[in-house]
């Protein structure tokens, strides 16, 4: 358990840095993936109001470090939210025709 979570610091700091680095080159300004709100990429991950990388499915009910489990959210946002699941982004609902 302990080299994941050695692994698992430097994934995270990989992701973080190429999530911020894909909304900079995209031109699409980092939100929170929590609070919906703008994250300032200047701040260190350290800040409250910094961004940090969250597992939108918890590690611990069976989510992984893959990129496509990782969302940015604020440092306060993520520790708030312990291990409850991230609520869906948008969910596109199709209509049934019948």
């Amino acid at each position: 358990m302990a080299s994941r979570i050695h692994v698992g610091g430097w994934v995270m700091r990989q992701a973080r840095t190429r999530l911020l680095r894909a909304c900079a080159l995209g031109g699409i300004p980092p939100v929170c993936n929590r609070c919906d709100r703008l994250i300032d990429p200047t701040l260190s991950g350290l800040h409250p109001d910094g961004a940090t990388v969250g597992h939108i499915i918890p590690v611990i009910r069976g989510g992984t470090d893959a990129y496509e489990n990782l969302a940015l959210e604020h440092r306060r946002c993520n520790l708030a939210v312990g291990a409850r699941v991230a609520p869906p982004a948008a969910t596109v609902v199709e209509p049934i025709i019948g």
